[in-house]
């Protein structure tokens, strides 16, 4: 028997205290200090490839597999947005399709609503 739907605004409230709850828990990782050593400076060199010219050999080999930086430097090309800008709208496109799949994955591993809402 599959779940009965929340209505559109019961699930965008839902999404919207899902990204603020996983926000607060990722403060604790300090993810400014450590992964966006490399996620920025990786972006920057797609816009101008002679920044960070002592760095080059240290940046290459990850940002060879790391396609983020090619698609977010065209990105800013494109739009002229600021790298803070993409990096927010990237980051809220993630957690609320992470939201959205454990959504999916409630409805078909548990059989009612509350199971589904505390997942």
């Amino acid at each position: 028997m599959p779940v009965p739907s929340a209505g559109l605004p019961l699930r965008l409230t839902a999404a919207a205290a899902f990204l603020v709850v996983a926000t607060l828990n990722a403060g604790g990782y300090r993810y400014g200090a450590s992964d966006q050593a490399f996620y920025i400076p990786a972006v920057l060199q797609q816009l101008d490839p002679s920044l960070f010219p002592r760095d080059r050999a240290l940046l290459a080999p990850q940002a060879r597999v790391f396609l983020v930086d090619e698609i977010v430097g065209e990105a800013i090309r494109a739009t002229g947005w600021s790298i803070e800008t993409w990096f927010a709208i990237l980051y809220v496109v993630t957690v609320l399709a992470l939201a959205g799949a454990l959504w999916a994955l409630g409805q078909r591993a548990y059989r009612t609503p509350l199971a589904v809402w505390t997942l």
